[in-house]
């Protein structure tokens, strides 16, 4: 009865503590150990936190669960005590954004069937699943020792473990109650009983609490805290910085509502009656990669006295100092733009593309039936444009080491596999502000952290999704409007830029046709809507409605103009970056750029095109192909439904009488096909 003894001190303590005004010194919570609750800090500077008080009387507090568990051979282990001998079923509550792999362990042994096993996505990093694992363990009578040890580098939640034998008798573990680990640190995440304190991260804006120690002596202090991102404090007490916390960085929890005790490396000594224990925020740069200066919280610090030659044991956090976090610069890759394909020079003599126009071809009449080619388009703004180059290994890497081709595997056509891809980019991480690598546009990085339970934005999922399309061998690009990044990836099936959302996972359409980012705007503003938001789910593709307030977003419409943001960010800044502005615009600030005169085609000319001109020469003709590729290979061509062949961008086609079929296509080094440029002519027999 003693632990109940004291754990009932320990709550009474909290009671106190919670219900006593500000400025009240902190109480002895049994034991000489002392409980501060943050909301009930004396004094502040510097700046103004926002108090949370708690939620009704804080109960004996729950153990939490374990996150942050994706070091490649961490372990975890529990002992499990009162088993009967036998075979038991185990069942995990687990929360995760992606399939990991986990090998099970039983007293030292593998469990066959268990080595690894997988343990499916549950969706979103807050939704808990129940997972009946598909091979029993055999235990022992008595105590025995379970591990469980992490595969791979992606990060799994888990709150409980529950095995149950024949009879239906069960053993409990709570994952936060874990007897060992080994091999990594994962953090404990418990719900802020105590209320707490935020909006903390200005440099110099510090906190300080009266706190009464019933002797004098070493104390151990433990922090429940939250940090989204990397934030350095100071410690003081009685006015003096304490020797190894001057500047220290509290390991990041992944974002500021997730909250996880810990105990500082270094033991607080603390006077006999009234002390003052002050932390200073010390922010710190917000830019850069990794930034420094993130959002502070804090709940409660727990100071346990400390025999004299004790050290400081337990959770101990493993603090970082400025220093520690700084990133190494990579140096870009000495990469060119892609070459585009052979541009579609004037051509003396060629005859307008038109359905109706006649042909004279040594006397006899040939009429263009069909003539559905896309067409080569250059302008200043076209000009503008850097692509990424299918030389850049990083590319092929990227589509590999994510298995890419296996995600749009199941897409029935190429637009519905660009469909697929956002999704899986959505899929990567839950939206959040991610502070401590807010500027991160790499995107290897991105998904490689966001596996690790980081928040990521908008930006983020523009990085992403251009990168996965570019190795795919599809073009996309990124695109701006104010407050928001998304992507327009070149349809080679709808031949048209498309709008692509990664960040909500959804494209726009309008009668079945999907939009470009214009043609979006202009239906919302000026057509009277009708637009709806398609995106795939795991049950397949649906709509909804696109809501008409988003028109309020949609009016200015920025262009990124480089699409290999693994050579280089996007260009924001850069004169290149081009934006449309019109009367909507009107009373509102963005950037100041060029802007297109006809916003509706200068900014969408197409790419990856077959564009043709014909030049009568006696009883035959002499074709040109053009295009606008990049990473142009060769151009194909095929008659009357025959076979598709290489072709020279220039050559001679002589129709025979009657019905003639002529298509020509442009293929990339990835092997994606441009869309058909189609002309049938008929000649007279």
């Amino acid at each position: 009865m003693k632990a109940l003894g004291r754990v009932t001190l320990l709550s009474l303590a909290f009671l106190l503590a919670l219900f006593s005004p500000t400025g009240t010194p902190a109480r002895a919570a049994g034991e000489g150990e002392i409980v501060i609750p943050a909301i009930s800090f004396s004094a502040q500077g510097g700046g103004e936190v926002d108090r949370r008080e708690p939620r009704g009387t804080p109960a004996e507090p729950d153990p939490g669960y374990v996150h942050f568990w994706h070091t490649p051979g961490h372990w975890l282990e529990w002992t499990l005590d009162g088993a009967a001998p036998g075979e038991y079923e185990v069942t995990l509550r687990y929360a995760g954004k992606h399939t990991v792999e986990r090998s099970v362990s039983v007293n030292g042994a593998a469990v066959k069937g268990l080595d690894p096993v997988p343990l499916p996505r549950t969706g979103r990093w807050s939704e808990w699943r129940e997972t009946t694992l598909p091979a029993r363990v055999t235990l022992r009578e008595g105590r025995n020792v379970l591990r469980m040890t992490c595969d791979d580098a992606i990060s799994l939640r888990l709150s409980d473990i529950t095995l149950k034998d024949s009879a239906g008798k069960t053993l409990a573990a709570k994952a936060a109650l874990f007897s060992s680990q080994g091999g990594g640190q994962v953090q404990i995440l418990k719900a802020p009983t105590l209320g707490y304190v935020t909006n903390w991260r200005s440099e110099g804006h510090w906190l300080e609490w009266s706190v009464d120690a019933a002797k004098a002596g070493r104390y151990a202090a433990r922090l429940h805290y939250s940090a989204d991102g990397y934030c350095r404090i100071q410690v003081q007490v009685n006015g003096q910085a304490v020797k190894g916390l001057e500047d220290v960085i509290p390991p990041y929890t992944g974002d500021d509502s997730y909250w996880t005790p810990g105990t500082l490396a270094v033991s607080l000594v603390l006077k006999s009656g009234r002390n003052a224990l002050r932390i200073t925020t010390l922010g710190g740069k917000d830019r850069g990669v990794p930034a420094l200066g993130g959002e502070f919280g804090l709940s409660a610090i727990r100071l346990a006295p400390l025999a004299a030659d004790a050290a400081v044991a337990g959770d101990v956090l493993a603090l970082l100092r400025p220093q520690d976090v700084a990133r190494p610069e990579k140096e870009p890759p000495d990469i060119p733009p892609a070459p585009l394909g052979p541009p579609l020079a004037e051509v003396a003599g060629a005859v307008p593309l038109e359905a109706g126009r006649t042909i004279d071809l040594a006397g006899t009449k040939a009429t263009i039936a069909t003539a559905d080619v896309v067409p080569y388009v250059e302008n200043k703004f076209s000009k503008r444009f850097i692509f990424a180059n299918y030389d850049n290994p990083e590319l092929r890497r990227f589509r590999e080491k994510y298995q890419l081709e296996k995600v749009i595997a199941g897409g029935k056509d190429e637009f519905e596999k660009q469909v697929l891809l956002m999704k899986w980019v959505w899929d990567q991480w839950d939206f959040g502000h991610g502070m401590e690598r807010y500027y991160l546009t790499d995107p290897f990085e991105i998904v490689d952290f966001a596996r690790q339970e980081h928040k990521f934005q908008c930006m983020h999922s523009g990085a992403v999704l251009q990168t996965a399309a570019n190795s795919l061998g599809w073009v996309a690009r990124q695109m701006a409007i104010p407050s928001h990044t998304f992507n327009e990836i070149w349809s080679n099936q709808h031949r048209k830029w498309v709008q692509f959302d990664a960040t909500s996972n959804y494209f726009p359409e309008k009668n079945g046709v999907p939009l470009t980012t214009y043609e979006h705007r202009q239906a919302l503003h000026r057509e009277g809507g009708g637009v709806m938001r398609a995106f795939m789910t795991d049950a397949g593709l649906q709509r909804k409605a696109q809501r008409d307030s988003y028109k309020g977003r949609l009016l200015f419409i920025g262009y990124i103009p480089n699409t290999n943001n693994l050579v280089r960010g996007p260009m924001y800044g850069n004169d290149r970056f081009f934006i449309t502005k019109d009367e909507l615009c009107e009373g509102r600030g963005w950037h100041t750029r060029d802007c297109p005169e006809d916003p509706a085609t200068e900014p969408y000319f197409p790419i990856n095109q077959a564009a043709l001109a014909l030049v009568p020469d006696g009883d035959a003709i002499r074709v040109t192909l053009g295009t606008m590729t990049p990473n142009f290979m060769e151009f194909r061509v095929r008659t009357d439904g025959g076979r598709w062949k290489p072709s020279a961008n220039e050559f001679t086609w002589t129709p025979r009488a009657g019905e003639n079929r002529l298509e020509a296509m442009s293929v990339n080094k990835f092997g994606a096909q441009g869309p058909v440029s189609t002309l049938v002519i008929q000649v007279d027999k």
